[in-house]
């Protein structure tokens, strides 16, 4: 519509009546863009009852105008207009009607372009009410009134189309054509391959590959290894991802294509969202509802282009609010119960964080998953939500299950664990299993901020606790100072350094595999780079802890102040916090490298 609105000023028409049903909003909303210094002004006429194509003729003439202009809004190149009125001036006729030119094989006129030139006496001959049609009622009526109707062909063929094959091959000719080096708003890049018209603020990445005529609107993104191959139209806002394949096909504006995805012959209507890893041919895809996800197994074949409008206006229908009202309340349920569910033991986990030191480090998980999640929202929303409700059920009683087994033998453990089960039967339910695995490492990452099993717990810290104490002696003897070892005391010259549970290192080492975990989760490396690094935690934390206790008992043989020394005591390990992360960069920066050798070789 708004290019044919620009064609209509071009060509020095200025006054435009749309008539049209219920997508009044909807096209207000797109011809807002046009530039205001073409000096068009817009009347609509909207049309409640089916009134035929010459009862909206009615409904949008005015009787002052001598001549009036007649044509579909399905078309994409509009003739001369001047040089039709002239012939249809000099001929003398009421009505001209505008015919295709033939096909050069044959002799017979071209098919009706649905343009027709009317002087405003025809309106006399259509009844003021009830439904009326030009080709079929209005011409034979005007024929019997004595009123003369001719007919002018074109030079070239009228971009009508009336459904998906014809709507391609319109817009075929019309990005071929001089019509479209005449829109305003577009950069012509002609290369041995193709021939390109970039709107503003196109993001287009170097890689991308282009044959044939295509057309990319302002503000789309065309990503890496991307191949589209022409005549395609790309219109403003469309994002492509990476290593698509798109032939012959008209992305409508806001659309969202998936990484390697192949569309050819394919239609996506507005504001629709085609899914990761989709293989369609010779589709129409319509905004059935907004940001639609659609897979190449689940979509619904339209067969007439008109649908398209219709159903957009259907994706603000009460129906589907109603719907994600739905969806929502639902989410809304479920979390409650969790909630209600879970209370006491959210209150532990939360009491534990703030009292015990060992993992109060587990307070930064809730949120470093919330960032995880942010940094992944585009990736996430690939997918297409399809809850595996039976299955999910099935997981969710098996974790209730275990979480009773833990309240029948007092395990306050299995009830903590079966938070992350109950969340993660959740997404099961609510999501479906492919988002289930595309979100599993953040399940695995949400089980740090839980406290080891009160076993483990005590047998881990005790180890901990001697490995503590004699690696702290043998960096002191490595330093030269004279050391005594007895238990987990130091005899350091004439201190003495008792190395307390508290200084076991299980802190760090708990702090270092969240910060470990939450870097391996954020950084684009190879599964095997990631994995070194979340195992090297426990060599960083203790490496830490028996250099923060070295370090302590040093100070201690020099500060005499009993607080001073208890404040280092209790400080150091957050100055080996800077330490660690360095540490990890360092070994990220190494295998980095490392693999970038291994490729050259």
């Amino acid at each position: 519509i708004c290019s044919l609105v620009k064609q209509l000023s071009e060509q020095g028409i200025n006054n435009i009546t749309i008539c049209c049903k219920q997508q009044k909003k909807l096209f207000e909303k797109a011809l807002s863009s046009i530039d205001e210094n073409l000096g068009v002004e817009i009347d609509f006429v909207v049309e409640d009852l089916p009134a035929g194509t010459a009862g909206s003729f009615r409904l949008a003439a005015n009787k002052d105008d001598d001549i009036l202009l007649v044509l579909p809004g399905a078309m994409t190149m509009l003739p001369d207009i001047k040089n039709i009125v002239e012939q249809h001036i000099s001929q003398g006729n009421d009505m001209t009607v505008l015919f295709n030119k033939p096909n050069a094989s044959s002799d017979k006129v071209g098919d009706c372009g649905d343009i027709y030139i009317c002087n405003s006496c025809v309106l006399d001959s259509i009844p003021k009410e009830g439904y009326y049609d030009i080709k079929e009622t209005l011409v034979p009526e005007l024929g019997k009134s004595n009123k003369k109707v001719g007919y002018v062909i074109v030079d070239s063929e009228i971009g009508l189309f009336r459904n998906c094959s014809t709507y391609f091959k319109a817009m075929a000719r019309f990005v071929a054509s001089d019509s479209m080096q005449l829109c305003q708003g577009f950069e012509k890049k002609q290369t041995d391959n193709a021939r390109l018209y970039i709107g503003d603020g196109v993001n287009m990445d170097s890689t991308a590959r282009f044959f044939g005529n295509v057309v990319i609107s302002k503000g789309a993104v065309i990503g890496r290894d991307t191949v589209v191959v022409g005549p395609t139209v790309i219109s403003e806002n469309v994002e492509l991802g990476d290593n698509c394949v798109v032939s012959n096909s008209m992305l409508w504006p806001f659309s969202k294509i998936g990484s390697r995805s192949k569309l050819e012959n394919t239609l996506v209507g507005y504001n629709t969202r085609i899914v990761a890893d989709s293989e369609i041919r010779n589709e129409c895809f319509t905004a059935v509802k907004p940001m639609q996800s659609i897979k190449s197994a689940e979509r619904t074949k339209v067969g007439v282009i008109d649908k398209v409008l219709s159903s957009i206006h259907d994706s603000l229908s009460v129906a589907y609010i109603n719907h994600y009202i739905v969806e929502i309340l639902t989410f809304i349920a479920i979390s409650i119960a969790f909630i209600w569910s879970y209370s006491t033991t959210l209150t532990d986990i939360k009491d534990i964080w703030f009292v015990s030191d060992e993992y109060s480090a587990g307070v930064l998980v809730p949120f470093l998953i919330g960032h995880m999640l942010w940094l992944r929202r585009d990736k996430l929303c690939d997918y297409s939500l399809k809850p595996a409700i039976f299955m999910g059920i099935i997981v969710l009683l098996l974790v209730q299950a275990f979480r009773f087994m833990g309240l029948f033998f007092n395990y306050g453990s299995a009830e903590r664990l079966s938070v992350i089960g109950t969340v993660a039967a959740s997404v099961i339910l609510m999501l479906g299993w492919k988002l289930f695995f595309k979100l599993l490492p953040l399940l695995i990452f949400m089980l740090l901020m839980l406290p080891l099993p009160a076993q483990i717990n005590t047998n881990f810290s005790l180890l901990l606790q001697a490995w503590a104490t004699s690696s702290a002696v043998w960096l002191l003897e490595v330093m030269g100072f004279v050391i005594r070892q007895e238990g987990n005391i130091i005899h350091i010259g004439d201190t003495t350094v008792a190395v307390a549970e508290a200084c076991n290192g299980l802190r760090m080492i708990t702090a270092f595999f969240i910060i470990a975990g939450w870097c391996a989760l954020i950084v684009d490396r190879k599964w095997w780079e990631k994995f070194i690094v979340i195992l090297s935690a426990l060599p960083i934390a203790i490496l830490c802890n028996t250099i923060r206790l070295a370090v302590t008992s040093i100070a201690f043989t020099m500060i005499d102040a009993e607080k001073w020394a208890q404040a280092f005591h209790d400080y150091g390990g957050f100055a080996m916090m800077p330490l660690a992360i360095a540490i990890i960069f360092v070994e990220l920066w190494l295998l980095k490298n490392i693999f970038v050798a291994s490729e050259k070789a």
